[in-house]
């Protein structure tokens, strides 16, 4: 009998041989996430093991949205050039069991419970996509940036 949970299980981030420093696989890894985005993978130590999640995103504030309603228990908090989301445990609030970094550019990594957020992934996905399909609140997109030239726009 097939299971009716919503999971989905990230994709190994396996870097080809030719792809040697860490440039390279930084280069590597960007063109990946750009070529399949909303695609969950899994970033492996050099000895196989998973060293954190990423994927990227086309609408960084409604996922952020999205993990914050997931998750019962969150702390917000902002990075450069994005927003940390603490998830707590619930029944330990001072606990965080993962943390999520998403970055204004649409590049998100978790790291801590990496099963628990794989196994939320695609509920969460789907409330992101509900975010973005809500009527427009100015809440949830970037603000607009004005491109006319001015006189003293060197544009």
């Amino acid at each position: 009998m097939a299971s009716t949970t919503a999971c989905t299980e990230a994709v190994p981030l396996v870097y080809p041989q030719e792809v040697k420093n860490d440039s390279a696989r930084k280069a590597y890894k960007l063109k990946l996430l750009k070529d399949r985005p909303e695609t969950l993978f899994a970033d492996l130590y050099k000895s196989g093991e998973v060293s954190n999640l990423i994927f990227l995103t086309d609408q960084p504030l409604a996922l952020h949205a999205a993990i914050s309603a997931h998750y019962p228990s969150v702390k917000k908090e902002g990075i450069c050039n994005g927003w940390k989301i603490k998830i707590k445990e619930v029944e330990d609030p001072d606990t965080v069991m993962t943390i999520v970094n998403i970055y204004k550019n649409g590049t998100v990594m978790v790291q801590g419970n990496l099963t628990q957020f794989e196994l939320d992934f695609l509920l969460i996905k789907e409330r992101a996509q509900q975010e973005k399909s809500a009527p427009t609140d100015n809440n949830h997109t970037l603000p607009e940036t004005d491109t006319t030239p001015t006189s003293g726009c060197p544009c």
